[in-house]
């Protein structure tokens, strides 16, 4: 039995450092790009905390509710050292993602652990998960950028840590997870794509899951406490001054109706996209579906109640956005795909897992050596067909990046030149000149400087929601990269 632990806790170890490695090897070739250079100016004040506090205010006013996170991101931001950070921002990149791991990690296997209440088999479950997300789509701007980390990724991993506190506190009733749950949900709450997840989800924990109404009435006072400040600070971003100014700057008329519907849609391509251009999301699914089959203790209600909340949860998380921007496509910014892919694919696990239950439940059917057999030759032969025949492989997010390590390479190596160009010269108007770009890629981030197009921001800008600001971080009047040559370099 130990050596049989050993074995699989090795196994893990290596699949997850395949999955993790060449993602940190994209995000060591990441540079400072976009609003970075906004939130490490010092447009408020020299002092970095009244920097932090005054920024926030005028994004509340002028720009976005997100009040807290921006607070937390002009005090943590790398930039704030004023120097050049080279790899170094690449690796405070790297180690970001790694906590967030860690949180994920932690999460899905409390979530697991509650709904299979077996060991191994919630490990395996951890692991096929985390294969589905980081292996399925790529998210530069969650992963290689500053902002779009601290703004995105965090705020979605509290979501999911304030869940597992909940719980957890529900299973022992123990006040460390309270107090646990309603810290962990104030980031969240403060960031209007969380705050239907966040919600939705306590209250179907709290709620449905029958303690709510089992207990005393101080105890349904203290459980509602969290949802309560939920609904209050969500409040605060969702009709901060800012949210109806920056809609005004993109010049569209929002449709309630028109969102929701959007919303529906965008969700339902997404499905369609993994089901049918990502074979291994698929395999690996097709993976939880079996593991659900090989759980002994089944409740097959549990199926319906993750379908409907993955619907509401996914819908609910991309609706503000696309309310706000008035999008009308199933085009999302990467970072929103991002908060998406996230829901809808755990979403997507845990109702494989237990529809697999389901299937086991009625049917009687048994892991014996003889199923286990014809099993594994038909997913072998999914595999290969699915696969290996068509060479979908080489599409997989670990293999690719290895295939592009060159052109990011030469990416970062174009665009940390110009950053260092930036920095060293004495000139107020500064003039970069390149022979040419170099190709694009999903795993680079470019600073965000255009060809040909000056930026001049005034260095009385709190922020700019037109142009990035590195003339103002750096000092420089203005800001002007050509390329010599319009066409990239292959």
């Amino acid at each position: 039995m130990v050596k049989e632990f050993n074995l699989r806790k090795i196994a893990h170890i290596i699949i997850y450092s395949i999955l993790i490695i060449p993602m940190c090897l994209s995000m060591f070739y990441a540079v400072p790009a976009s609003d970075d250079f906004a939130f490490g100016a010092n447009t408020c004040s020299d002092n970095l905390i009244a920097n932090a506090f005054g920024y926030s205010i005028w994004n509340w006013k002028y720009h976005s509710g997100r009040w807290l996170i921006f607070i937390i991101q002009k005090i943590i931001n790398p930039l704030n050292l004023h120097k050049h950070l080279g790899h170094a921002y690449g690796l405070y990149m790297i180690v970001l993602f790694l906590l967030l791991f860690i949180l994920l990690r932690y999460t899905l296997k409390v979530i697991f652990e509650k709904i299979i209440q077996t060991g191994s088999k919630t490990d395996t479950a951890v692991l096929i998960t985390i294969a589905v997300l980081f292996s399925t789509y790529y998210y530069s701007e969650a992963y290689n950028w500053y902002v779009g980390a601290t703004a995105y990724a965090l705020p979605l991993m509290l979501i999911l840590l304030s869940i597992a506190f909940t719980i957890k506190y529900i299973d022992t009733n123990d006040n460390k997870y309270y107090v646990g749950l309603l810290l962990a949900g104030i980031i969240p709450a403060t960031n209007e794509f969380c705050d239907i997840p966040l919600a939705v989800l306590y209250i179907y924990l709290m709620l449905f899951r029958g303690r709510y109404m089992k207990s005393a009435k101080n105890k349904k006072i203290k459980d509602a406490i969290p949802l309560a400040g939920y609904i209050v600070l969500g409040i605060t971003v969702v009709f901060a001054p800012g949210n109806f100014a920056r809609q005004s700057v993109y010049g569209v008329q929002s449709s309630f109706v028109g969102a929701f519907k959007q919303s529906i849609i965008d969700v339902v391509a997404r499905v369609q996209d993994i089901i049918v251009d990502h074979p291994l999301a698929v395999t690996l699914m097709l993976g939880m579906l079996l593991l659900g089959m090989a759980t002994v203790e089944n409740e097959a209600h549990r199926t319906i109640h993750c379908i409907i909340l993955t619907g509401v949860i996914t819908v609910g998380t991309i609706f503000p956005y696309l309310y706000g921007r008035a999008f009308t496509g199933t085009y999302l910014d990467n970072r929103m795909q991002y908060a998406l892919d996230y829901f809808l694919e755990i979403g997507m696990c845990i109702i494989c897992l237990n529809i697999g239950r389901l299937v086991a439940q009625k049917t009687g059917f048994k892991f014996d050596s003889n199923n286990r057999l014809i099993i594994s030759i038909v997913l072998v032969m999914f595999v290969y067909v699915s696969l290996l025949q068509n060479y979908a492989y080489l599409n997989i997010v670990q293999l690719d990046i290895l295939k592009s390590k060159g052109l990011m390479a030469q990416s970062y190596e174009l665009w940390d030149g110009i950053i260092t160009e930036i920095e060293t010269s004495d000139e107020e108007d500064v003039v970069i000149t390149r022979e040419s770009d170099v190709e694009w890629s999903p795993y680079f981030l470019f600073m965000g400087l255009t060809d040909g197009e000056k930026f001049a921001v005034d260095f009385d800008t709190v922020y700019d929601s037109k142009f990035i600001m590195p003339n103002v971080y750096y000092g420089k009047k203005s800001i002007t990269l050509h390329f010599e040559n319009n066409q990239v370099e292959e």
